[in-house]
C-alpha cells in the first residue's frame, strides 16, 4: 500500500485513534503552517499524536513519557489482530469500565493490557490519564454517550504507524538518541505556570520551571544542527520570557476548565518556531 493511500481506510471524521487531554486538534490548521510532513518529523510529547495522524509524515519519531500509551502505540502496530480481539468483546458500560480499571492497574506490560488502555481511553472522563502516587490510573467512568472504536477506523490506524519509531524517554534523551538533522521537531510538552496547580497527566512528576528552561535550551540547540523547532504553549510570562524572540502568533483555544463542558473558557497559546 503506498504511504498517501494509507489514510483512506480512515473515515473522514476521525483524526486519531484516542482521545487525550490538552489535544492540539483546535489549533492544528494553524500548527500545521510551520511543518513540512515531506520531511523526517519528530514528536517528543506526542500525546494523542494528532498532526501525526492528519499528516501521515513518511520518516516520524514518535516519544512520549507515558509508557502505557507508547506499549499501546507498539502494540497496536504490531499485534493488532490480538489487541482488538480483546477490545471488541468489552461493553461500554459503567461496570466493565471499573472491572477493567482494576485489570489494567493489576496487569503488566502485555497486549491485553494495551486493549485496556485503548477501551479505558475512550470510556473515561475527558479523555485524561490520570494516576494517583502509586501510579494507578484512577480517572471515573466518563458517562454520556461515549463509543468505541469501529473495526475499520483501529486497523486503519495500525496501518499508518507501521513505520513510525516510538519512544518513551524524557524529551532531552529522545532527541540525544533520534540526533535529528533535518526536518521538523514539534514540541507541545506539560503546561507550567508559577504557582499554579497544573493537573497531572503523567502521574506525580509534574512539567517544572527548570524543565521549560531545559525545553528552551534544547529546542535552541537542535534549531542550531539544521532542524526547524516548533512548539505551542500556553500565553503565560515564563514561556514569553524563554521564547519571546521566535513567537510567531497567538492562537485562541475553547477549552473545558477542570474538564467540564458546562465550564468553558477561551485561552491563549502561543506557537514558537525557531529555525
Amino acid at each position: 500500500m503506498r504511504f498517501e493511500e494509507k489514510k483512506t481506510a480512515l473515515k473522514a471524521h476521525q483524526t486519531k485513534p484516542i482521545r487525550w487531554a490538552g489535544s492540539k486538534l483546535p489549533i492544528a490548521s494553524r500548527l500545521e503552517r510551520y511543518i513540512d510532513f515531506d520531511k523526517e518529523y519528530y514528536e517528543p510529547f506526542a500525546g494523542s499524536a494528532v498532526l501525526f495522524f492528519r499528516n501521515s509524515p513518511r520518516d516520524a519519531y514518535l516519544n512520549d513519557l507515558n509508557g502505557s500509551l507508547v506499549d499501546f502505540y507498539r502494540d497496536a502496530r504490531t499485534h493488532p489482530e490480538k489487541l482488538w480481539k480483546t477490545y471488541s468483546t468489552l461493553p461500554a458500560d459503567k461496570e466493565t469500565y471499573y472491572w477493567v480499571r482494576s485489570e489494567f492497574n493489576r496487569l503488566r506490560k502485555c497486549v491485553r493490557r494495551s486493549a485496556y488502555f485503548l477501551y479505558l481511553n475512550h470510556l473515561c472522563f475527558n479523555g485524561i490519564y490520570r494516576t494517583n502516587l502509586k501510579n494507578q490510573f484512577n480517572t471515573p467512568f466518563g458517562g454520556g454517550r461515549l463509543k468505541l472504536i469501529d473495526q475499520e477506523s483501529f486497523f486503519g490506524f495500525s496501518e499508518l504507524i507501521r513505520d513510525v519509531e516510538f519512544h518513551s524517554l524524557d524529551f532531552e534523551n529522545f532527541l540525544t538518541l533520534v540526533k535529528p538533522r533535518s526536518g521538523t521537531v514539534y514540541m507541545d510538552p506539560p503546561y507550567y505556570t508559577e504557582g499554579q496547580r497544573v493537573f497531572r497527566e503523567y502521574g506525580p512528576k509534574t512539567f517544572s520551571h527548570d524543565d521549560l528552561i531545559r525545553l528552551s535550551d534544547s529546542a535552541r540547540k537542535w534549531a542550531n544542527r539544521g532542524c526547524r523547532v516548533v512548539v505551542s504553549y500556553r500565553e503565560c510570562p515564563e514561556f514569553r520570557d524563554l521564547f519571546g524572540d521566535c513567537i510567531q502568533e497567538e492562537v485562541s483555544v475553547s477549552r473545558n476548565v477542570g474538564g467540564f463542558k458546562s465550564r468553558r473558557n477561551s485561552q491563549k497559546e502561543l506557537i514558537a518556531v525557531l529555525a
